[in-house]
C-alpha cells in the first residue's frame, strides 16, 4: 500500500512542480507589469492547447479596467476577448491586435506586446490606453495563458496634442506674419503689378491655411447715393478655379443682401454653412457654389471699409474661433496696405502728372523766343527759358539758386534794377546794351496763400524802327546788358 503511494507521489510531482512553476511565473509577469507605474490594472486570456485566439476567449478583466470604460460589472461588459476588440477605434484595431497576434504567434516569446490604443467607452468617448502583456507558454513555446497590463494615458496624450495643436497654430501664425510681412516690404519696394501678384499669394497662404476655396477682398463704393461693394482682389484654389469666376470690379449694391451692411458695421463677422442662413442669403451665396461662408469686415480709420470673405465650396462646417481671430488680424493688415498702396499710387500720380506738366510749361516757355525769367522773394533765380540761356551762353542748371545778379548786367545792385523797381509799383523799366535797346515788363508771383513768392521778369528787344523808346523818357537806368 505504500509502495502504490510513493508511486503515485512521484508521477504527480512533474504536474505539481510545472503548476508551480507557472504560477511563479504568473506572480512575476504581474509583478513585472505592475510594478513600473501607478493607475495599472490587468487582465488575463485563458487560451486553448493550440494556443489560438478568437473573439470568444474568456478574458477575465479586472472591475478596475471596467471603471476606467465606464462599465459596471460583467453582465456589463462581459469577460470576452469581443467586449474589448469591437470597442477599438477603427484607426488603431488592426494594428492593436497584430501586436497581440504577433506576440502570442512568436514560440520564442521575444516579440513583445506593448501598444497604445484608443477604445470606446460607454459614454461613446475615446479614451487612451497603453497595454503590456506577456504570454505563459508551455515546454514548446505554445501560449497557454497570457496576463496583461493596462494603464490610462488619456491625459498625457491629450497634453501632446494641445501642444502639437499650439505648435501648430503657431506655425500657421508664422506662415501668414510671413506672407504679411512680404506686402509690407513690397509697399515701397514693388511697383503696382508685383504688388498686386504679393497680395495675391498672401491671401493664397490664408485660403491654404484655413482650407478655402476663395478668398476675396471687397471694397466699398458709393454709387449714386447708394452703398456697393466691389471685388478687389481674388484668390482660388484648384476646386475654385472650376467653379464660377467673379470678374474684377464685379459691383453689388448692399441691398442684395439686406441687413448685411448694419451687421458688418457693428463689427460682426459671417461664419456658418449657407444651408444655415436665411433664404436670400442662402439664393445669393449659393449660385457662386459656397458651402461654408467666413466673411471679416474691414475698417478704415473708423468707417467700413469693406471685407475679406473666405468660402469652402466643398464642406459645410464653421470657422474655429482661431481662424476668425488670425484671419481678422490679416485682413485687416491688407486692408491697411491696399489703403496704404492706393494712396502711393494717387501720389506718385500726380507727381507724374506735375512733373509732366512741368516738362510742358518749360517746353512752352523755352519755345517763346522772348527771354523769361524767374527769381523767388529773395531774388534767387528759380528758371530762365532757353532765349536767356542762348543770350548769356550759360546752362541754367549752373545758375539756378544763384542771385539775379549773377547774370552781371550794368543795372544789378542798382536803383534801376528791373525787381527793384516792381518793389516801386513801376513796372516796367528800359535799358540798352550793345547798340540795341531793351523793354522789362517784371510781375510779381504769389503763392496759393496770396503771399509774395517771386518776380517774373519779360525782356524784349525793341531795337527795331518804331519800336524804340528814348531811354531818358522812363528809364530807371542806361547801358544795361540784358535784364537789370
Amino acid at each position: 500500500m505504500l509502495k502504490k503511494l510513493i508511486f503515485k507521489l512521484k508521477n504527480c510531482l512533474p504536474h505539481i512542480s510545472v503548476r508551480s512553476r507557472r504560477a511563479a511565473e504568473y506572480d512575476k509577469i504581474k509583478h513585472h507589469l505592475t510594478s513600473d507605474d501607478n493607475g495599472i490594472v490587468l487582465w488575463d486570456i485563458e487560451l486553448d492547447e493550440k494556443g489560438t485566439i478568437n473573439p470568444n476567449n474568456k478574458v477575465t478583466w479586472s472591475q478596475e479596467f471596467r471603471d476606467m470604460l465606464r462599465f459596471e460589472n460583467e453582465s456589463d461588459f462581459p469577460n470576452l476577448l469581443l467586449s474589448w476588440s469591437s470597442r477599438l477605434h477603427p484607426e488603431d484595431k488592426e494594428k492593436t491586435l497584430a501586436a497581440l497576434y504577433a506576440h502570442l504567434g512568436d514560440t520564442t516569446g521575444r516579440t513583445k506586446y506593448d501598444v497604445e490604443y484608443r477604445i470606446m467607452t460607454k459614454d461613446e468617448e475615446y479614451t487612451h490606453l497603453h497595454a503590456r502583456g506577456k504570454a505563459i507558454r508551455n515546454h514548446e513555446g505554445t501560449p497557454i495563458k497570457m496576463i496583461g497590463s493596462i494603464m490610462d494615458i488619456s491625459d498625457k496624450r491629450n497634453l501632446e496634442n494641445l501642444v502639437r495643436a499650439n505648435d501648430k497654430n503657431l506655425e500657421k501664425k508664422e506662415i501668414i506674419f510671413n506672407a504679411l510681412h512680404n506686402v509690407g516690404s513690397a509697399l515701397l519696394t514693388a511697383n503696382k503689378s508685383t504688388f498686386d501678384k504679393i497680395i495675391i499669394k498672401s491671401m493664397g497662404v490664408i485660403g491654404q491655411i484655413i482650407d478655402a476655396d476663395r478668398v476675396q477682398i471687397w471694397r466699398n463704393e458709393n454709387i449714386g447715393g447708394n452703398l456697393h461693394f466691389s471685388l478687389s482682389d481674388e484668390w482660388l484654389s484648384n476646386l475654385g478655379t472650376q467653379l464660377e469666376i467673379t470678374p474684377k470690379c464685379r459691383t453689388y449694391p448692399y441691398d442684395a443682401v439686406p441687413g448685411w451692411e448694419d451687421k458688418l458695421r457693428r463689427v460682426k463677422h459671417v461664419n456658418s454653412p449657407i444651408i444655415d442662413m436665411l433664404p436670400h442669403e442662402y439664393a445669393f451665396f449659393n449660385r457662386h457654389g459656397v458651402k461654408t461662408l467666413m466673411i471679416i469686415p474691414l475698417f478704415k480709420s473708423d468707417s467700413l471699409w469693406g471685407f475679406l470673405r473666405a468660402d469652402d465650396c466643398e464642406n459645410e462646417r464653421t470657422f474655429s474661433e482661431e481662424e476668425i481671430v488670425d484671419i481678422n488680424t490679416a485682413g485687416q493688415f491688407l486692408a491697411f496696405a491696399l489703403i496704404f498702396r492706393e494712396s502711393l499710387d494717387n501720389a506718385n500720380d500726380e507727381i507724374s502728372k506735375n512733373a509732366e506738366l512741368k516738362h510742358w510749361y518749360r517746353s512752352i516757355l523755352d519755345a517763346i523766343p522772348i527771354p523769361i525769367s524767374v527769381t523767388d522773394a529773395d531774388m534767387k533765380l528759380t528758371f530762365i527759358n532757353a532765349a536767356i540761356e542762348n543770350m548769356l551762353g550759360k546752362r541754367r542748371e549752373n545758375i539756378y539758386g544763384k542771385r539775379c545778379s549773377v547774370l552781371d548786367t550794368d543795372i544789378c545792385n542798382t536803383p534801376g534794377c528791373g525787381i527793384a523797381c516792381a518793389k516801386r509799383f513801376v513796372n516796367r523799366t528800359f535799358f540798352k546794351s550793345s547798340g540795341k535797346s531793351y523793354q522789362v515788363d517784371v510781375s510779381k508771383l504769389s503763392n496759393l496763400n496770396g503771399e509774395d513768392a517771386g518776380f517774373v521778369e519779360i525782356i524784349q528787344d525793341i531795337t527795331e524802327p518804331g519800336l524804340h523808346r528814348d531811354i531818358a523818357s522812363g528809364s530807371t537806368g542806361t547801358n544795361a546788358s540784358l535784364s537789370h
